[in-house]
């Protein structure tokens, strides 16, 4: 299943989060700011087993892919398709 914005609304653990934030150099509070939501917000998703794709986790990916990062259903981060 796919959001408006192009990103998969998969289940997966918020740890997948911080390696793709990690892997994009960013801190949780840059991670934020480029998806439009708080640091807490970030601490806390990176933090849950699972994350469900609510509207501030998909803006996450959307930022992530967006800086050429995206994470796919069975936990591979890698480049953006078309980077």
């Amino acid at each position: 299943m796919t959001s408006k914005k192009g990103v998969s609304n998969i289940i997966f653990p918020g740890r997948w989060l911080a390696a793709a934030r990690v892997w994009l150099g960013w801190t949780q509070g840059e991670a934020a700011e480029h998806a439009g939501t708080t640091q807490q917000v970030v601490s806390r998703a990176e933090a849950r087993a699972n994350c469900r794709p609510t509207q501030a986790i998909i803006k996450l990916r959307a930022a992530y892919a967006a800086a050429g990062v995206e994470i796919l259903a069975d936990g591979t981060i890698r480049p953006a398709a078309g980077d």
